[in-house]
């Protein structure tokens, strides 16, 4: 008897029957009496014995095989449809016995330093979620942004929801196909380093332990960071994309460590490398482009100032 996915044959009145097995009382139960039941090998309760129990039945097309955790469902139809609500074409179940193939859904990051996707499709009105729904092939998702990875690859400008005999993938149109659980790549952040001293402390996530050379190096996975001066300055840090990069399709975006401060948000300049308590600290350590405490508050004060004037 022909597999399909649940979706392909949602329809409630192609249901002919249900039974479900729970392994923990080693017991089936059906929606309706089967007479035929005891004539099914049920001691290792499988996808085959749910087959097996359709095929035994004059009014049975085709089955639906579900596990889930220790409770498994055998669905059986009437008939066997060629697609789902929405209209969506699904593998023709009597021809070929076969599941309805999807692609994987992503995982969402909630960095700010990581793509995220949109997706169009020609079969459903609405907008499908790439992290909620099943997605059939022809699905088109495009990136929030591009940029270079901590992977060292570049973000495609779309990716396809593409199938052939051995089911659905996320292919781009260089040819290279994308795991669904690595979508949400993380874009390449500037390495900020910041030295350690007495009066500095550093929290990141993940977790950050000083280099032999005496700072803390920022950057590449770590994305989320907060910098304590003198125990009472807190200074979150966070890599993020450029708020005015150019998000036209093509385009690479830039991303860049931005700080908060006395209720202002402050982008540092692209080059810096050093951020500490002290502006001493960054001179020993010998950086290019360093911005301390002091200079931090400065800035911070100005942009209080520009918006009252903007505002006034």
């Amino acid at each position: 008897m022909p597999s399909i996915l649940s979706g392909c044959n949602s329809n409630p009145n192609n249901i002919l029957n249900t039974c479900v097995w729970n392994d923990t009382i080693s017991e089936i139960s059906c929606t309706n009496p089967i007479q035929k039941l005891d004539k099914v090998d049920i001691s290792g309760w499988t996808e085959a014995a749910c087959s097996s129990l359709c095929s035994q039945m004059e009014d049975c097309s085709a089955y639906y095989w579900e596990m889930d955790d220790r409770i498994s469902h055998c669905v059986l139809h009437r008939e066997c449809l060629d697609h789902w609500e929405g209209n969506l074409h699904c593998t023709e179940c009597e021809k070929v016995a076969r599941k309805c193939d999807f692609c994987g859904q992503a995982e969402y990051s909630v960095s700010s330093a990581a793509v995220h996707w949109s997706c169009i499709s020609s079969t459903l009105d609405n907008s499908p979620n790439i992290y909620q729904d099943q997605l059939h092939p022809g699905t088109i998702c495009y990136p929030s942004h591009r940029c270079n990875t901590t992977e060292g690859t570049l973000v495609p400008e779309r990716i396809i929801c593409t199938e052939n005999d051995s089911g659905a993938f996320w292919k781009s149109e260089d040819g290279t196909i994308h795991d669904p659980a690595g979508l949400d790549s993380l874009c390449l952040c500037p390495t900020l380093n910041v030295p350690v001293s007495t009066e500095t402390s550093m929290f990141c996530h993940p977790e950050l332990e000083a280099t032999s050379e005496g700072y803390w190096k920022l950057g590449y996975n770590i994305t989320h960071c907060s910098m304590v001066c003198d125990g009472n300055n807190l200074i979150p840090l966070e890599c993020t994309v450029e708020a005015d990069a150019d998000r036209s399709m093509g385009s690479i975006h830039e991303t860049s460590w931005t700080i908060e401060y006395a209720g202002e948000t402050i982008t540092l300049p692209q080059g810096t490398d050093c951020l500490a308590c002290s502006k001493q600290n960054c001179e020993e350590s010998k950086s290019q482009h360093s911005i301390s405490l002091k200079e931090i508050k400065q800035l911070a004060e100005q942009i209080k100032i520009q918006r009252q004037n903007n505002n006034g």
